[in-house]
Formats: C-alpha cells, sequence, structure tokens
C-alpha cells in the first residue's frame, strides 16, 4: 500500500534555524516511515501560506542527493 508523507512543512516565517530544523525533523520523519510520496518537500514556510525559493532550492538538492 502506498504511503504519502509531509515533507518540509515549517511555521516558521522566514527561512532561519527554526525552520530548517522544523523541516528537517518533518522530512525525515516521512523517510524515517517509508512514505512512497512526500508532498510539500520543500520549500514551504509558515504552514504552507508562503514559499521560499532559496529555501526551496537548498531543500530541493538535499531531496536529490537521497536519504544517505
Amino acid at each position: 500500500m502506498p504511503a504519502l508523507g509531509d515533507g518540509g512543512l515549517t511555521s516558521g516565517k522566514v527561512d532561519d534555524a527554526q525552520a530548517g530544523a522544523e523541516s528537517g525533523l518533518a522530512t525525515r520523519a516521512a523517510i524515517d516511515s517509508g512514505a512512497d510520496f512526500v508532498i510539500h518537500a520543500a520549500g514551504w514556510l509558515d504552514n504552507g501560506r508562503t514559499v521560499c525559493f532559496t529555501k526551496y532550492r537548498r531543500e530541493a538538492a538535499l531531496l536529490a542527493r537521497g536519504p544517505h
């Protein structure tokens, strides 16, 4: 059965240490739980109310490298 997980969601309003920690933990939980599809994996800030292009680029590069 395919599983869906949430990725880099954060309640941080700016791309700072809080946003990085929260989105990293959410993405790690999705990967560790074996999610087949991770939605909202990159760039989201303020619980999806806004998107940050620099955060998107950084997280997309990390996701492209894989879980190693």
